[in-house]
């Protein structure tokens, strides 16, 4: 009888844990859902060393921008802008369309479902050869993204905390207007 009692126990505990790991993604999908249904999306968090913060507001499938420490990237399918405040420079090249890709790929469920891939339950893999290994780490309850990892060309890059937030009443051209006066920068485009 206790022989059973423990087989049972052990079957339970494997069954929930498959169940559980089955889930956790799906979780985070529902808990976010709402969120990445609308056409504005904040991502926000921490990087390098958990001091500095970043923002990347994304408009579904037409253009992003991120913003980091003294730096703000803007890019849509026909250019990426890259400004440091610190040095006032400006840079426009043709945008990289993989990481476009990539980052639009955040507003689409069905397709961040393809580019997953699950290690454990709370630790997913994603699959990207353009941008090398990328690792997502979950909180518990799979509703939070403790933490990212971006492997590519003996490059580490790694988010904390990040957070999706839902964006509906703002106007989204002048969340994506630079605002610069181009008078008073050094301009450098390298489409031409």
């Amino acid at each position: 009888m206790i022989f059973s009692m423990n087989k049972l126990i052990i079957y339970l505990l494997f069954y929930f844990s498959y169940l559980y790991s089955e889930n956790c993604f799906e979780e985070w999908i529902k808990f976010n859902e709402k969120k990445i249904e609308n056409n504005l999306l904040r991502i926000n968090g921490v990087f390098k060393n958990k001091e500095n913060k970043f923002d990347i507001y994304i408009e579904k499938n037409k253009r992003f921008k991120i913003e980091y420490l003294d730096k703000i990237i803007i890019s849509n399918k026909d250019s990426i802008i890259n400004y440091s405040q610190s040095t006032n420079q400006l840079f426009i090249e043709y945008p990289d369309t993989t990481l476009n890709n990539l980052i639009f790929s955040l507003l689409d469920d069905k397709q961040l479902s393809v580019l997953i891939n699950e290690k454990t339950n709370t630790k997913f893999t994603v699959s990207n050869q353009d941008y090398g290994k990328i690792e997502i780490n979950m909180n518990d309850s799979c509703n939070t993204i403790k933490s990212l990892t971006v492997n590519s060309n003996n490059s580490i890059v790694s988010l904390f905390n990040i957070s999706f937030i839902g964006l509906k009443k703002i106007n989204s051209d002048s969340l994506f207007n630079n605002n610069l006066d181009e008078n008073k920068i050094f301009k450098y485009d390298f489409r031409k």
